[in-house]
């Protein structure tokens, strides 16, 4: 009885029987079943992206809102391409504060790439930025909500 199982072309998989033709078709079913479920992942890769940015973004900004306000120049900004976790806006600023000159780099999470983009479009590099500065370690920063 082995020796006739292996003589058959094909594999087993249960109880049917499936020969190279039907192995290759099976296979392509199946790669194109992951084929479609693929950009699910890539769209809940956006949305955990987006809420965990946004969380740390709510959170800084409650922390920030007795720190004092300080006059930001934008140094920079961009839209990088995405990768995971969806969008991103960049805006790079320099600020003083007690005579000494300090930096910072804020990121703020978007859903679509057209978002982040309009939004980076508004940001005038050189412009002035409202910039809550934390006074035990002035290093840290983050951009206003509001302006000055």
């Amino acid at each position: 009885m082995l020796m006739s199982r292996a003589k058959q072309p094909g594999l087993v998989f249960g109880a049917k029987s499936l020969c190279r033709g039907e192995v290759v078709r099976e296979c392509s079913r199946l790669i194109t079943t992951v084929d479609k479920i693929r950009p699910m992942g890539w769209y809940l890769d956006i949305l955990v992206g987006y809420a965990i940015r946004t969380l740390i973004r709510f959170v800084r900004t409650l922390q920030s809102e007795k720190w004092p306000v300080e006059e930001g120049t934008v140094s920079s900004e961009i839209c990088p391409a995405p990768v995971y976790g969806g969008p991103v806006a960049e805006i790079a600023y320099t600020y003083r504060y007690n005579g000494e000159y300090y930096s910072g780099i804020q990121t703020r999470g978007f859903l679509f790439r057209d978002s982040a983009q309009t939004y980076v479009n508004g940001i005038i590099v050189g412009g002035q930025m409202a910039v809550c500065v934390n006074p035990i370690r002035p290093e840290q920063s983050i951009l206003a909500e509001s302006g000055l």
